[in-house]
């Protein structure tokens, strides 16, 4: 793996509790649409790859294969560069499928051509550099009448009043202004839906939906404070006080956030979602 991708591995190893816990229900949240529309009517056992599974992808809603498939189980394949994910993702697991964990690097798939019927990926494309590649390698791997179904963040994170009340007291308690230790991303290409469509059109996909929606998740003050604090750039940023100041940051700040009215724990952003339709392999 490149230093970029080691980076991305630990970064997702050192938060997977305050992921599950608290971010995890958020991306649930903004993954409805997809479960909308990702096929479910199969007719033989599934065969699924969860790409950058994390704890495993919200837009997943398994269930066991219909009564007339027998008691044959669907196949689901957790791929992701952390490890701690993928052991949250086993904890998670469905029973009513066979499950397998791989480490791998969504651009370089060690799996032969024409192996799934169904490929997620949500929320994942920001972190991998060579999207094109990656999603000619989903291209790959997807079965005739196979679904990529892809979920990715829109634009700047427009933010709420809640996140800003904790913005200003990590500034007025003297935390860094700037992330100590960001974690890689390349957002250029999912800036719009015609850069999405030139992506999937250029690594094979022809037959694709892509829309935009812009989903909300109201927080709580308990559970803003826990994941503001506990991951990503203000945990960080956070984490260089020293314990002193973290405590009373802390403390300042959960009665801060509990004078607050409801509205302002409500946050939206725009998603763009995608379902793809896998290549004809049949000639």
């Amino acid at each position: 793996m490149t230093d970029a991708r080691e980076d991305i591995a630990a970064h997702y190893d050192g938060v997977i509790a305050s992921y599950r816990k608290y971010w995890a229900p958020v991306l649930s949240v903004f993954s409805q649409p997809l479960r909308e529309a990702a096929r479910t009517n199969w007719t033989a056992p599934p065969r699924i790859l969860d790409l950058g599974s994390g704890p495993g992808s919200p837009a997943l809603s398994l269930r066991k294969p219909g009564s007339d498939l027998g008691e044959s189980q669907g196949t689901i394949v957790r791929g992701d560069l952390s490890a701690a994910m993928l052991l949250a993702a086993r904890e998670n697991g469905s029973g009513d499928f066979h499950e397998l964990l791989v480490r791998l690097d969504a651009a370089r798939l060690p799996f032969p051509a024409a192996t799934f019927d169904l490929i997620a990926c949500t929320f994942v494309l920001q972190h991998i550099r060579e999207k094109g590649r990656a999603l000619a390698e989903a291209c790959r791997v997807l079965a005739t009448g196979g679904q990529l179904i892809t979920a990715s963040w829109m634009g700047k994170d427009p933010g709420n009043a809640a996140f800003s009340a904790v913005e200003d007291l990590l500034m007025s308690f003297g935390a860094p202004e700037a992330d100590p230790h960001p974690v890689p991303v390349w957002t250029e290409e999912l800036q719009d839906p015609e850069s999405m469509r030139r992506l999937l059109k250029d690594a094979g996909f022809s037959d694709c939906r892509v829309w935009t929606e812009t989903p909300n998740h109201t927080w709580t003050a308990e559970t803003l404070l826990a994941y503001c604090l506990g991951q990503g750039a203000r945990g960080r940023r956070f984490g260089r006080l020293p314990p002193g100041r973290q405590a009373a940051l802390r403390n300042k700040a959960r009665s801060a956030l509990e004078s607050l009215p409801p509205s302002d724990f409500i946050w939206s952003h725009e998603v763009i979602y995608v379902v793809a339709e896998g290549p004809d392999r049949t000639d």
